[in-house]
């Protein structure tokens, strides 16, 4: 199935929207994706590792991760044989990257 070039442009939104956060935060970071590019949205040097970032925009499909959030500050989740993930809030992401990045190593 293609992607409407209206999504593609909705996405390429998103990932500049959040190269410009974390640039206002400090932090390094530069789009990678272009279009039929495989790989990674962005990628942002922390801990003197380039960690790279997939940047996923979708209309409703994430409503119940945003419902988990409501009545937690972490939630964890898994599938079934696959390792835990944690939803953390991009605010509070940044935080801690943050304070990683002032710890000294």
């Amino acid at each position: 199935m293609t992607m409407s070039a209206k999504s593609r442009r909705k996405g390429a939104r998103a990932e500049l929207a959040l190269v410009h956060l974390l640039q206002e935060n400090g932090f390094a970071a530069e789009k990678i994706s272009g279009m039929y590019k495989r790989g990674p949205d962005l990628s942002v040097p922390l801990l003197g590792v380039d960690r790279s970032i997939e940047s996923k925009i979708r209309k409703r499909s994430f409503a119940r991760l945003y419902r988990w959030l409501d009545g937690a500050d972490l939630p964890v989740v898994r599938d079934d044989r696959q390792p835990l993930l944690v939803i953390v809030p991009i605010r509070l992401a940044l935080e801690i990257a943050k304070a990683a990045e002032k710890a000294p190593r």
